[in-house]
């Protein structure tokens, strides 16, 4: 494992009232606990654990991208205007760089919705924060300074609308928390008191001053990994603080489309026990692996060293019958 750069790593951060510390490395997006002795110790970080999930749509999705991607770059022919399009004439050979560049189309689409989800995830904090500095935490409207990418604007608004809709005020934003008992850590996007709506749709029970934890998502579609995410958030705070307790949880995905139909889908859950579970064996699943995947690369550098170590046994051996033979050639002449 190389050494951690502490000249990267953020400031000091607290927990359990002062006696256990974290610093976050931002580079690497991980938390590493600070023992008695200064040493760091990496922890295990709540979205990463949930990666080992399978996904089977991300399959076909990354084939759509690929599709889609050929259908931009494929050169076609002139044609007059009611006539179909043409493919026109390539050789094999720039066909098949074609089919090189629109193989990497899913990660540049990944790349570029996790820049619009930074950007609208940053607006979100930016106008939350200053509703919780200025007006008792209700964001009667979005900060000013607006990402200028329509999909961020459009993600933002429809956060906007959902927290109008449910009365929300907000407590905190951007908290970090840490579960010493389990040994992972994490940002939860907010804690908020949240309001029915009238949408049964949305809302099917009449409620005021549910103390939330809030998660915001731009991702095309909710995931059942968010419950285990926030579960795993909810579990961290109410272990660090017994005597507290969330009502519930909002998994919010906001649209990026400018849906005024739907502007957001929301999740909310009010049970945890289920989800801190599937998170728990997730979190377990990812320690054997991890596990097992060191056993078999110390294996390999094992095998590796042998082989080397062996090729300069016979390298040497060579190197010496080859010095012999010279040696008796020469006394034989002489």
């Amino acid at each position: 494992m190389k050494p951690v750069d502490e000249s990267k790593l953020g400031p000091p951060l607290k927990f359990y009232n002062g006696t256990a510390t974290l610093r976050f490395l931002e580079d690497e997006w991980t938390y590493y606990l600070v023992q008695e002795d200064g040493t760091l110790v990496k922890q295990d970080g709540v979205s990463k654990i949930t990666g080992i999930m399978d996904k089977p749509y991300l399959k076909p999705w990354a084939a759509k991208m690929m599709y889609l991607k050929m259908l931009r770059l494929m050169p076609r022919k002139d044609q007059a205007e009611g006539l179909t399009p043409r493919v026109k004439d390539i050789t094999w050979q720039e066909f098949d760089s074609l089919l090189l560049d629109a193989k990497n189309a899913h990660a540049e689409r990944l790349e570029d919705a996790g820049d619009v989800g930074h950007m609208a995830h940053t607006w979100i904090e930016a106008s939350i924060l200053n509703a919780i500095t200025f007006n008792q935490g209700v964001v009667e409207q979005m900060n000013e300074m607006a990402p200028t990418d329509e999909r961020a604007y459009s993600a933002g608004m429809a956060a906007h609308k959902w927290m109008v809709k449910h009365n929300v005020r907000w407590i905190s934003t951007e908290k970090k928390i840490y579960s010493r008992e389990y040994g992972y850590a994490g940002t939860k996007d907010g804690d908020a008191l949240v309001d029915s709506c009238d949408d049964p749709g949305c809302c099917t029970r009449i409620f005021q001053d549910e103390y939330s934890l809030i998660d915001w998502k731009s991702s095309n579609q909710l995931s059942l990994e968010y419950l285990a995410q926030t579960a795993a958030y909810q579990h961290a705070a109410e272990e660090e603080f017994p005597d507290f307790k969330y009502d519930a949880r909002w998994i919010l995905r906001l649209s990026k489309e400018g849906d005024a139909k739907q502007p957001f889908e929301a999740w909310y859950e009010r049970g945890v026990e289920e989800d801190f579970a599937f998170y728990l064996a997730c979190l377990q699943l990812h320690r054997a692996h991890k596990t097992v995947e060191k056993r078999m690369s110390e294996q390999k550098k094992l095998k590796t060293f042998r082989k080397r170590e062996e090729k300069k046994t016979v390298t040497a051996e060579k190197k010496e019958k080859l010095k012999f033979e010279k040696r008796l050639a020469k006394a034989s002449k002489a």
